[in-house]
Order: C-alpha cells, then structure tokens, then sequence
C-alpha cells in the first residue's frame, strides 16, 4: 500500500496543463484538435479542451485542425496553468 501512495505523489508532482482551443472570430471551441507539446502529443475534447501532466519545462506546442492555421509557440510550464489558444479559420465566411 506505501508504494501506491508514494506512485500518486509523484504523479500529483507533475503540473497540469489545460489548453482551451478556440476559434478566432467566433469564440467557439474547437473539438478534436490536435495538440503536440514536444513528445507528449492529445486531442481537445468536445468542449474544446485538453490536458496533459508534463514535468517542469520549456515547451515548443502546436496546435492544429484541418480548417485552422496550424498554431506554433513556446511555453514554460514551472506549474499547473491553463491557456488559451485562438485558431484563425482557413476559410473565412464573409
């Protein structure tokens, strides 16, 4: 049982990245978008958000969806924190 307990503190050590996917001129979220940080590599849901446990680090994260610009940035990740990414549609209804 000790070695259970000590397996979920080091889980809990790692900080939680949330990443909310919108789009840009609506607001709305976009579902099932690909995220890549790194190695570690999820989809949003249908709410448009993902997560992932990551150790503390330095970050280079793209996003993409076949109607979207593809997204690239770096981020630092020390701990638990959330952003928010705005995709520009592709094709724009005018």
């Amino acid at each position: 049982m000790k070695y259970i307990s000590l397996i979920c503190v080091a889980k809990l050590g790692m900080p939680r990245l949330r990443v909310h996917v919108i789009d840009a001129i609506s607001r709305e979220p976009i579902p099932d978008a690909e995220i890549y940080i790194n190695t570690y590599t999820t989809r949003t849901d249908a709410r448009g958000v993902a997560e992932l446990d990551v150790p503390a680090g330095t970050y280079d994260i793209v996003v993409r969806h076949r109607k979207y610009f593809v997204y690239r940035d770096t981020i630092t990740v020390m701990r638990d924190m959330e952003i928010t990414v705005e995709l520009e549609p592709v094709f724009k209804i005018l």
